[in-house]
């Protein structure tokens, strides 16, 4: 199986270490356990009746090209909705494995059927799981609200932690970028634990900032969590800050 350039540094970097290929065991009571075969390969998962969560994941592929695909895989599936899984689970993938870096092949819009071929082999692998939650619960297909949070890891730190782990990436991220700015954009607030509110110099707003951000964007989600989201702070969020500066607070949370 030929891979594109666009995925061989991570996959070549997630064979080193596959997590996911051990059984599933410890199957509770309210759980299901839900099996999708494709050619040679198989996924299975733990899913939660109730809050149809993913509690667990593991794969087998005799293509070794396949397995850290089906690796990641796994990995996006666990605490997310199966539903979520059938509707944008490939493209989750196909997303985080990509080399933002390298140029696209395919003009207009990119996504997992036109990108590489082994995308579609990992979409019937993965969709019929949630036909087989379906049939097995008689639960009623319902629209799709699901939304990312943090991970455990990263809400589970204090506000102080977190601002220092962002702004210690940032300036890393600038310097091996060459980014000419004034100086460093100064985390200044951090909303719903993603959010992530970035001052930046009055003398550096001329600047092509937003392009910069998507680059810094990526090294944040890479190093720390990958539902993090940056934004320039606004007048109104300058406003506030300045009063709670006064006050002594550190952020609003």
């Amino acid at each position: 199986m030929e891979i594109q350039d666009l995925y061989k540094k991570s996959i070549e970097k997630r064979k080193e270490s596959l997590k996911f290929e051990a059984n599933i065991s410890d199957k509770k009571e309210n759980e299901i356990l839900l099996v999708s075969k494709y050619e040679n390969a198989e996924l299975k998962c733990l899913v939660d009746m109730e809050s149809e969560i993913v509690t667990a994941a593991s794969h087998y592929a005799f293509d070794s090209e396949l397995k850290p695909f089906l690796d990641c895989m796994c990995e996006i599936m666990i605490n997310r909705s199966i539903q979520d899984l059938y509707d944008h689970g490939v493209i989750r993938l196909e997303y985080r494995l990509r080399d933002h870096d390298a140029p696209l092949r395919v003009k207009g819009l990119f996504t997992p059927d036109n990108s590489d071929p082994v995308f579609i082999k990992i979409k019937n692998i993965v969709r019929p799981l949630y036909k087989e939650f379906i049939a097995s619960t008689n639960k009623e297909v319902k629209r799709n609200f699901w939304d990312d949070t943090a991970s455990v890891e990263w809400k589970k730190l204090d506000i102080a932690t977190k601002k220092e782990k962002l702004q210690s990436s940032l300036n890393t991220a600038f310097q091996s970028l060459g980014f000419t700015f004034t100086s460093s954009p100064e985390v200044v607030d951090i909303k719903d634990d993603i959010r992530i509110v970035l001052h930046i110099d009055d003398a550096d707003k001329k600047l092509n900032v937003g392009s910069k951000l998507i680059y810094l964007e990526r090294i944040l989600k890479s190093d720390l969590d990958d539902r993090l989201e940056l934004q320039l702070e606004s007048l109104s969020d300058k406003n506030k800050r300045i009063q709670r500066t006064k006050r002594g607070d550190l952020f609003v949370h």
